[in-house]
């Protein structure tokens, strides 16, 4: 298994527990139909997840920090076009619209580094 793919498994189970734990909490049964969707919901993400690459991964966990295209080319030693590429590759991938959009999807997946 490689990394991005243990990413994912990390992820989803993650995500399950979250799922779970939030139904409890609530201390409203989970109903076979809306568990089977939040499971299909989170594997399609996971999907979506694994096919980034480990270069848009990084690039979308520096952009997710707060790092402007200039800083993160300087980071991973590529050029700000290179950067704008994955960032196309990015968006497409996660079916996100826009920078903002795609630092949000981010936070909430676990992707960003907390603050110091």
């Amino acid at each position: 298994m490689n990394l991005a793919e243990e990413r994912i498994q990390r992820f989803l189970a993650t995500q399950t527990v979250v799922v779970l734990a939030t139904v409890q909490a609530d201390g409203a049964p989970l109903a076979h139909a809306t568990g089977r969707e939040g499971l299909r919901r989170f594997a399609a993400e996971g999907a979506r997840f694994s096919e980034l690459t480990e270069r848009e991964l990084e690039i979308l966990r520096l952009l997710a920090d707060g790092l402007s295209n200039a800083e993160i080319a300087t980071r991973v030693f590529i050029s700000e076009k290179t950067v704008r590429n994955h960032l196309v590759s990015i968006y497409a991938k996660l079916e996100v619209s826009d920078r903002l959009e795609l630092a949000i999807y981010a936070g909430r997946h676990g992707l960003a580094h907390p603050p110091d």
